[in-house]
């Protein structure tokens, strides 16, 4: 049984720091690439090498903490600023 600090606890730190290091990279590729598919969006950050849903959960919270807007037509873009 692990403890705390042990090695289970290590490894949800990992896996949380790895996650927010792919949500830094969605972000900044629709600012880069403009108005992506999700394929498209998927290729640019090379989602598919994350890992098994990896990507579709990075772009789900990118999304949620309005760091990324879903279109009507189903692409992704950066989030209009206020004052725009």
């Amino acid at each position: 049984m692990a403890g705390p600090g042990g090695p289970t606890s290590r490894t949800a730190v990992m896996a949380d720091r790895s996650h927010k290091e792919e949500i830094d990279e969605v972000a900044p590729a629709l600012e880069r690439y403009g108005p992506l598919g999700r394929q498209a969006l998927e290729q640019a950050v090379r989602g598919r090498a994350w890992g098994l849903g990896r990507f579709r959960t990075a772009l789900k919270d990118t999304v949620e903490e309005s760091r990324a807007q879903r279109l009507s037509s189903g692409a992704y873009t950066r989030p209009a600023r206020a004052g725009r």
